[in-house]
C-alpha cells in the first residue's frame, strides 16, 4: 500500500531532477553595459537589462528576505539577495547598481 501512495512522487521527483538537468536555469549576470536578471517559474527565463535604462533602484525586505528592485524604462525586476553566493557579493552588486563603485 505503502508502494502505491509513493509511486506519483516519486515519477514527480525524477521528472524534476530530468528537467533540471536537461533545462538548466537562467543565472544572474553583471556584464560591463548591462544585468541579466532570472524570472518566471524556477527561474527558466530572463532579461537583459542595459544600465543606461535603469530609471530607479531601490531595496526592499519581504517577509524577510532582501531584494534589490530595478526600475527600468520598459519594465522592472527584482534581484533576491538568495540569488547571489554571499553577503559580499550582495554589497558590490548593490554598490554598482547604486552608482558607488568606491565600495567594490
Amino acid at each position: 500500500m505503502l508502494t502505491l501512495l509513493s509511486a506519483p512522487y516519486t515519477v514527480v521527483g525524477l521528472v524534476l531532477v530530468f528537467r533540471r538537468i536537461a533545462l538548466p536555469c537562467a543565472t544572474l549576470e553583471i556584464g560591463q553595459d548591462g544585468i541579466v536578471l532570472p524570472y518566471g517559474f524556477l527561474r527558466r527565463k530572463s532579461e537583459r537589462v542595459i544600465y543606461r535604462d535603469i530609471r530607479a533602484v531601490h531595496e526592499e525586505r519581504v517577509r524577510g528576505r532582501t531584494f534589490l528592485v530595478l526600475h527600468a524604462t520598459t519594465d522592472s525586476g527584482r534581484i533576491a539577495a538568495s540569488l547571489l553566493p554571499n553577503e559580499d557579493a550582495y554589497t558590490v552588486v548593490t554598490s554598482i547598481l547604486f552608482g558607488k563603485p568606491n565600495l567594490i
